[in-house]
């Protein structure tokens, strides 16, 4: 009875945070909390052992993820947009993220260093 009333708290759980995620207004807050119910369904789902249960939530678990990760990356690529515009030098690889930047970058080429000044575009 106790194994029961353990492994419906995992469900029960999962629910509290599923709904909660329904009052974070901040993407990324709202993503890792959906990543955590979607980790707790999908452990309920494999200790009921419900395909169902367990394909949606690793999707959903997938796909959180997958937004975290993306956000992260353009917040790294804005980091280093931020640090041009303090005279610090960006490398070509950097400089290729600019590309979808709504900034325009004029470079000076320098051996293998691109300096950047950037100039916003109104």
């Amino acid at each position: 009875m106790s194994e029961l009333l353990s492994i419906e708290s995992i469900g029960w759980l999962a629910t509290i945070v599923v709904v909660a995620s329904y009052f974070f207004s901040n993407p990324l807050t709202l993503r890792l909390v959906q990543i955590g119910g979607a980790s707790l369904w999908l452990a309920y789902g494999v200790v009921i052992d419900s395909a169902p249960v367990i394909v949606a939530n690793a999707l959903v678990l997938s796909a959180a993820s997958w937004s975290v990760l993306r956000a992260r990356r353009r917040s790294n690529a804005t980091a280093r947009t931020s640090s041009a515009d303090q005279g610090e030098p960006l490398f070509a690889s950097q400089a290729l993220h600019l590309a979808d930047d709504p900034l325009l970058p004029l470079a000076n080429v320098s051996g293998r260093r691109i300096d950047l000044k950037l100039h916003r575009v109104r």
